[in-house]
């Protein structure tokens, strides 16, 4: 294949390009591969209430959050009958915030409403110079951080959000429209090894106080999946693709078929058979399984077939593309996981033995070593790569038994433990 060729096939297939529903590479999945219209459920949630809401979105690294984000910005300016009667704007938190620090509650929302209003100004015409977010709004924010840091001065916040919401009110009065403010990547916030836990405390905090702040905007804030296992009212879990039926081995042939259209959108089948030669059609279906109904990690592995020295592949280097998607899961690992991830392997459930698991469980997901599906009802399963593991399967199959037997004795006593289960709705937060 000419080189020029394989550049843009690498282009088409980048797995951080969150792409608009105008875009040829968008595919429409249907509702019963992830047990809903999750995007289509925000919009109602909006449309049909008349106070704003608050609405928190999470799901596994690379489920497709930032790319059904557009298709929600499309479906609030597409409108009804080709008149929408919000204005919608889409920003990412990455612009004015770093991703991998404690979130700052004033200095987040000051930058949200600084990039709303820059979006406004554009819509009417305007320039930047004349943003509605006044300079004391800025100095407000330095004198809150002087004085409440630490001291949690509840009153000098009150007025700092009173000058937010005057703002955000001015934005309005601007469009003569309600704003949508849809906030993405703050589900990327992940400090580092020795602050993880600090930036995950902080990011609790603001998005338990998110609903309280009573911005007269509808607000769409995407959340770190870790949150899932936090006092965190109101987040919505997006599930991955589903590939996979729970409790049986045999594919979920509807979500492989879903997936193979994705990869026809991004590569041809002409061009498939190039770079996979003759059993191009079964190592695709097999890349998808290995990618547990992740967009994204689909991508990844088609843009390791991409960069190979030579086409077709043999099968010797699809063992290699193999190991090279399964290998970076393994340092992720610690033996302390392997119990709790057999766990929720045999029973589908987030089942813990010790509130202290709770940040491991929370770093699983985070890692995306555990996987969320649903159809008629929810259930999680571990990265295929972890069943490569003979550690992990030795422990697996202990587990197995382990659970049979404590099935037996719930039959007998009538009872059930306490298990996570993400929750079906949206939540709406006036």
């Amino acid at each position: 294949m000419e080189r020029d060729a394989l550049k843009r096939l690498y282009r088409r297939c980048d797995p951080s390009e969150a792409i608009s529903p105008e875009d040829d590479r968008y595919v429409v999945f249907e509702p019963e591969l992830r047990g809903d219209d999750w995007t289509a459920r925000v919009h109602r949630s909006i449309t049909r209430s008349v106070e704003p809401t608050c609405t928190l979105l999470s799901g596994p690294p690379g489920c497709g959050k930032s790319t059904e984000l557009r298709r929600l910005v499309h479906m609030f300016r597409q409108g009804t009958d080709g008149e929408s009667g919000y204005f919608p704007v889409l920003i990412d938190a990455g612009d004015f915030s770093d991703l991998s620090g404690q979130i700052n509650a004033a200095a987040m929302l000051t930058g949200i409403v600084h990039h709303t209003g820059h979006r406004v100004l554009e819509a009417v015409g305007e320039g930047p110079d004349k943003v509605p977010l006044k300079d004391y709004t800025y100095a407000f924010e330095s004198q809150f951080q002087l004085r409440a840091e630490g001291s949690g001065d509840a009153l000098v916040f009150e007025q700092f959000l009173e000058q937010i919401r005057a703002t955000l009110f001015e934005c309005m009065r601007r469009v003569g429209k309600p704003l949508v403010v849809i906030v993405d990547s703050l589900n990327t916030i992940q400090g580092e090894s020795a602050t993880w836990a600090a930036v995950l405390r902080s990011a609790e905090q603001f998005f338990r106080a998110a609903p309280r702040f009573r911005l007269p905007v509808h607000v769409v804030y995407t959340v770190p999946p870790g949150l899932l296992t936090r006092n965190v009212p109101g987040i919505d879990f997006m599930p991955m693709i589903r590939v996979r039926e729970r409790g049986r081995p045999a594919p979920c042939a509807p979500g492989i078929d879903a997936l193979r259209e994705l990869v026809r959108r991004r590569i041809s089948d002409a061009a498939l058979h190039v770079l996979l030669g003759e059993h191009h059609e079964s190592r695709i279906r097999q890349a998808i399984q290995w990618s547990a109904g992740s967009p994204r990690a689909l991508l990844l592995i088609l843009r390791e077939v991409l960069v190979s020295a030579e086409f077709p592949l043999s099968g010797s280097s699809w063992s290699r593309v193999q190991s090279e998607i399964f290998d970076q899961y393994v340092p992720l690992v610690y033996s302390k996981d392997l119990g709790l991830l057999a766990q929720i392997h045999a029973s589908g459930y987030l089942s813990l033995d010790h509130a202290d698991e709770l940040d491991t469980l929370a770093r699983l997901l985070e890692t995306n070593l555990l996987s969320y599906y649903r159809n008629s009802e929810s259930w999680f399963d571990v990265n295929p790569a972890m069943l490569e593991l003979p550690h992990f399967q030795r422990r697996s199959s202990v587990r197995k038994v382990m659970m049979c037997s404590r099935r037996r004795d719930r039959l007998r006593v009538g009872g059930r433990g306490p298990r996570f289960r993400p929750r079906p709705s949206f939540a709406c937060c006036g």
